[in-house]
């Protein structure tokens, strides 16, 4: 879970600074925040750029997704859709 929140804290970082926002309004749940409690937890410090903690890896979107769909019953159905919309972005969809 923390994995995701920094991971999701740092996107948030990411957008409010494309939009020349106020980070200050993040603080709540900014990066230093969630490493902050984690270390009050007495976890060891983020590796791999934030993506490892406590020798857990962050799964990336895709495989987050795919396990998803996999465990409520639709084997494979990721794969799927993901190869329509990228035929779609591609140009491939032919008429």
């Amino acid at each position: 879970m923390l994995l995701l929140r920094r991971n999701s804290a740092r996107e948030l970082e990411r957008a409010t600074l494309a939009i020349d926002g106020d980070p200050s309004v993040n603080a709540h749940e900014s990066v230093s925040a969630v490493e902050t409690y984690a270390r009050e937890l007495g976890l060891q410090v983020f590796g791999q750029k934030g993506d490892e903690l406590e020798a857990e890896i962050r799964p990336k979107y895709t495989k987050r997704v795919e396990s998803f769909i996999d465990e409520i019953g639709f084997m494979g159905a990721y794969n799927i859709y993901s190869g329509v919309a990228h035929a779609e972005l591609g140009g491939c969809g032919g008429s």
